[in-house]
C-alpha cells in the first residue's frame, strides 16, 4: 500500500482545517473563561474620594475604555475592587483620581505600587 502525497497547498489546508476545529468539546462554551463579577457599587461609592461619584464623567482614555463616560464605566472596564478602603484594579494596581488636563499634574509621587489614574471630565 502507498500512502500519496500532498502537494504544499493540499497540506496547508489540512493544517488550517485542523487548527480551526474547537479544541477539547465541541464548542458549547463550558471551557469559556468565568464572566466577570458585578461591581460592589456600594463598597464602591464609599471609597470613591471627596467629590467623586459613580455618576462623574470622565475622560475616555485607552487604560479604561475610550467609550467610558463615568467613574461607573472606567471602573467596571478595570474590574475594580475595595480592600481595605481602596479601590484596585484586576492587577492589583492602586486606581486614582484626577481632575483637569491629563499630564497637568505635577511630577509623579513615588510610589511603591503601580497606580492606575482615572481622568475626571471638567
Amino acid at each position: 500500500m502507498t500512502i500519496p502525497r500532498l502537494t504544499r497547498i493540499q497540506a496547508s489546508l489540512l493544517l488550517s482545517a485542523l487548527f480551526a476545529l474547537p479544541i477539547g468539546g465541541c464548542g458549547d462554551g463550558a471551557n469559556a473563561p468565568p464572566a466577570a463579577a458585578p461591581l460592589d457599587r456600594e463598597k464602591l461609592a464609599a471609597a470613591l474620594p471627596k467629590g467623586v461619584t459613580l455618576e462623574t464623567s470622565v475622560r475616555p482614555d485607552k487604560r479604561y475604555g475610550e467609550s467610558a463616560k463615568t467613574v461607573e464605566d472606567a471602573l467596571k472596564t478595570l474590574v475594580a475592587t475595595v480592600k481595605d478602603g481602596t479601590i484596585y484594579d484586576l492587577l492589583g494596581h492602586e486606581i486614582r483620581f484626577e481632575s483637569g488636563a491629563k499630564g497637568a499634574t505635577k511630577s509623579p509621587t513615588k510610589s511603591t505600587s503601580a497606580q492606575t489614574i482615572v481622568y475626571l471630565a471638567k
